[in-house]
């Protein structure tokens, strides 16, 4: 019999390590009509995996971080 998992309001905490994120990303960036699709709309676009993590975050919210480094945003957890 499968262990039920309780149901809650929460994501998990999990992250998974950074060559994932990027072997993510890169699955996103693959299609280059995805790319401008996403980076061509006003409002701010992210991707994220199951942890909550930054996989792909458009350009027009990119400009609004303080050092613009889009290496940098990958991997980060949103709440």
């Amino acid at each position: 019999m499968a262990a039920s998992i309780p149901f809650t309001e929460f994501a998990p905490a999990e992250r998974v390590p950074l060559e994932v994120i990027h072997r993510q990303a890169s699955l996103v960036s693959a299609v280059p009509v995805t790319m401008e699709l996403l980076n061509s709309v006003l409002n701010y676009v992210f991707i994220l995996n199951q942890q909550r993590q930054i996989i792909f975050a458009s350009r027009n919210f990119l400009e609004l971080t303080s050092d613009k480094n889009y290496e940098a945003l990958l991997g980060k957890k949103t709440r």
